[in-house]
């Protein structure tokens, strides 16, 4: 396909929107990881339950998580980005409203694994996002910025989600986060593109052929 800069100029900009909702994902998730430990007490007053349950319902989501990961990168290169995050965030929001509306301890666990795989197919997507829409000297910036993202949503989510839990009630924090995770899948799939030769335009790796032959 033609290259000019204006179609430069067009990867260069979505890629900033695009960007901010794989970053959102990222932070979200980060929000569905320590919601267990600032809601512990509440689990044990309504279950009756001690330390012991609270560290198997943490175990319950970095498990399935870590399990997420070979088949994270899989499918980022079968299905893309948008599809794979599309339908394992899907699967984190169920798991959210799963938990919300557990009546039993068992039932919270469950919605907690299903909360911790869908989550796990996350990073490693964006990962190859970050590939597919930045240029080479570009990629560990983002990364980087990425994580950081993530490391602030994990340091700033307790204050927020104790004082929800506070006025709320686990029960309605857990309908929120389920509908943000739900929410933010909608403009994932409505957004989100693997390449831009999906809009239209060049890929990265032809403006990057592009600019060499312009700066030669």
């Amino acid at each position: 396909m033609p290259i000019d800069p204006e179609s430069i100029k067009k990867v260069l900009r979505y890629r900033w929107i695009i960007f901010a909702i794989l970053a959102t994902a990222y932070f979200l998730g980060m929000f569905h990881r320590v919601s267990p430990g600032v809601m512990a007490k509440a689990f044990m007053d309504t279950f009756g339950i001690g330390a012991g349950e609270i560290g198997v319902l943490g175990g319950s989501y970095f498990y399935p998580y870590a399990l997420a990961q070979i088949p994270a990168g899989v499918l980022s290169d079968i299905w893309g980005t948008r599809k794979t995050i599309t339908v394992f965030m899907s699967i984190a929001a169920l798991g959210a409203l799963f938990t919300g509306i557990g009546t039993s301890w068992s039932m919270v666990i469950v919605g907690r694994v299903l909360i911790g795989f869908g989550v796990g197919f996350v990073y490693i997507p964006v990962l190859r996002s970050i590939f597919n829409w930045f240029r080479i000297g570009e990629r560990a910036t983002a990364n980087g910025v990425l994580v950081s993202i993530g490391n602030i949503g994990a340091l700033t989510a307790a204050g927020p989600l104790a004082i929800a839990n506070e006025l709320l009630g686990w029960h309605s924090v857990f309908y929120i986060l389920a509908g943000l995770t739900a929410l933010l899948c909608v403009f994932v799939y409505a957004i989100l593109r693997n390449q831009p030769s999906e809009m239209g335009w060049p890929n990265l790796r032809e403006i990057e052929e592009y600019e060499g032959k312009e700066e030669g």
